[in-house]
């Protein structure tokens, strides 16, 4: 069982092209830097290539061996940005300083965005001190009102984050904000 992110790294494979939308953020430049540097992943840096590099310069971040795709406005770049992990250039796709909603528009995009026909969810790892584990959350806030399908679906989609991260036999423990059931909470 995989019990932390360094054993986790040392597990990767080849690095995956990361594209990311709207880049310039010190948060963002700082992760993809890391990425780069730890062999994790290729990061492909979507936005406003002035601001980008600025942010960079200001966090002392070389970014000199990062593709910059400069595209100004926030919308566009987040649709170039799916769109480049739809037409296989990249394999993951990763939120930048765009807000939720208009990064969900282009993961929705009926022409260039990532729908499965599936429920759409996420994933988040998280490693935690005195935990001799990784802990695997989804659906933070995702889906305001899952059906049973649609938890059924997340409930899937971590077990297989979690296996694909070495845990063999993952524990699922359901949660919810309240103990009584409340059908006006899914």
């Amino acid at each position: 069982m995989t019990k932390s992110f360094d054993e986790l790294i040392a597990k990767t494979g080849a690095p995956k092209k990361l594209s990311i939308a709207v880049a310039q953020d010190s948060a963002v430049i700082e992760a993809a830097v890391e990425a780069k540097k730890r062999n994790i992943a290729i990061p492909v840096l979507f936005g406003d290539a002035d601001k980008i590099n600025a942010v960079a310069k200001e966090i002392n971040a070389d970014i000199s061996d990062l593709e910059i795709v400069d595209i100004k406005d926030d919308l566009e770049a987040a649709h170039e940005a799916v769109k480049y992990v739809h037409e296989g250039h990249a394999e993951m796709y990763m939120k930048g300083i765009i807000d939720t909603k208009n990064f969900l528009k282009s993961v929705l995009d009926k022409e260039v965005g990532l729908r499965t026909g599936k429920a759409l969810s996420h994933v988040a790892v998280f490693q935690v001190p005195g935990i001799d584990h990784l802990l695997f959350l989804t659906d933070v806030a995702f889906i305001p009102y899952p059906t049973l399908e649609d938890k059924k679906a997340m409930i899937e989609y971590t077990v297989n984050v979690a296996r694909a991260c070495g845990v063999e036999m993952p524990k699922v423990a359901p949660l919810a904000a309240v103990e009584v059931v409340n059908p006006k909470m899914p």
